[in-house]
């Protein structure tokens, strides 16, 4: 009996051991389950971080190289992911992560002052990365931002836009070095911003290079093989496209003829001195290599053409428009300060005594 008693016992206790060695074979196949809230997010395409740094330089192409150059197939996949009450759950190589999916509209909580939700957007297979955009409603104006989550480590990036929108998909180069996106302010017209960003050794993204455009909207982006980047634009709402191609890796930071492009137009200027005589300044730049100059003063009226401008920086050209003058005097300076003009130089402070810089008007 005694010997039955410990058979018994024996067995038991190999039982227990085996349901307590499955409990925790089991145990260990379940992943924390972790809100994105209560994770790091990193932060890149800070704008100061941008204009600190080279900018990319552009130069046209035809559509028929745009579209041979193109090698970008498909970067972005959409793909199942788990969702289940109104919650996204994403699992990674460690664990899973929880997002907020959008609050379904009713006739009390449509815009709710506050909400904030996230949208699946697609998953990178060649960067092991999912996209989502994370929203919010303030004040009833939406806002929105673009994160990437990486699969194998969990690491949360965010990637900045210059507006209150998210950018649009970013697109990894052919060796997944870099990452290259765009913007296009909602409220003003033709105005976009072009960024790239970089892995670094412990892949965290970093400010690249970048372009700003006054323009022009940018419509599709695209690499080639050697890190060129293809950019596809228009300035008339998709009539007509214009394209692009920049080497991101060029040490050659000069701005090339397309950027001298936004000097281009018809500059007005108008002043009355003190003995009441105007002076009226017609400046054409058609582009900085071919400039004309009609000056009315009084009752006379001089005219120059032909004339080049020199570059000082990105936002300040020169022009001689008659060297024969003494003192400068035949030589004016146009500076552009956001989305102002402003004209100095002798001949500015000629007319103008006290102040060498006058507004100037760009009329076309």
């Amino acid at each position: 009996m005694r010997t039955k008693k410990k058979i018994n016992i024996a067995l038991i206790i190999l039982l227990l051991n085996f349901l307590n060695c499955q409990k925790k074979e089991n145990n260990s196949e379940v992943k924390t389950i972790i809100n994105i809230d209560k994770i790091k997010q990193n932060s890149v395409g800070f704008s100061d971080k941008y204009e600190s740094l080279p900018k990319l330089s552009l130069e046209e192409i035809s559509i028929e190289e745009f579209n041979k150059l193109n090698t970008t197939k498909n970067p972005i996949a959409k793909i199942p992911i788990n969702y289940k009450a109104d919650f996204y759950h994403v699992e990674l190589d460690n664990k899973i992560i929880k997002l907020k999916g959008k609050i379904k509209k009713t006739v009390t909580n449509q815009n709710i002052d506050g909400a904030a939700w996230y949208n699946f957007l697609g998953f990178y297979p060649t960067l092991n990365m999912y996209a989502f955009s994370k929203n919010s409603i303030t004040e009833n104006l939406n806002f929105s931002e673009f994160i990437l989550i990486n699969k194998s480590n969990g690491q949360i990036s965010n990637i900045l836009s210059l507006g209150d929108g998210k950018i649009e998909n970013p697109v990894p180069s052919s060796k997944n070095q870099y990452l290259a996106y765009f913007y296009n302010q909602v409220y003003t017209d033709n105005n976009s911003f072009l960024g790239i960003v970089k892995f670094d050794t412990k892949n965290n993204l970093k400010e690249f290079k970048s372009f700003i455009s006054e323009n022009f909207k940018i419509y599709q982006i695209a690499w080639a093989e050697n890190d060129i980047l293809l950019i596809k634009t228009s300035s008339d709402n998709g009539k007509n496209f214009k394209y692009y191609k920049s080497d991101i890796l060029s040490e050659n930071n000069v701005d090339n003829a397309f950027k001298n492009d936004e000097w281009n137009g018809k500059y007005f200027l108008k002043s009355t001195n003190r003995d009441n005589i105007n002076t009226i300044y017609n400046i054409t730049i058609n582009s900085l290599e071919n400039i004309s100059i009609k000056i009315n003063e009084d009752k006379n009226e001089y005219n120059y053409s032909n004339l080049k401008a020199e570059k000082l920086n990105n936002t300040k050209i020169k022009i001689i428009y008659n060297p024969s003058s003494e003192d400068e005097m035949g030589t004016i300076y146009i500076e552009k300060l956001d989305s102002d003009y402003f004209i100095s130089g002798n001949p500015i402070y000629f007319i103008n005594p006290g102040n060498n810089e006058m507004p100037l008007e760009k009329i076309k």
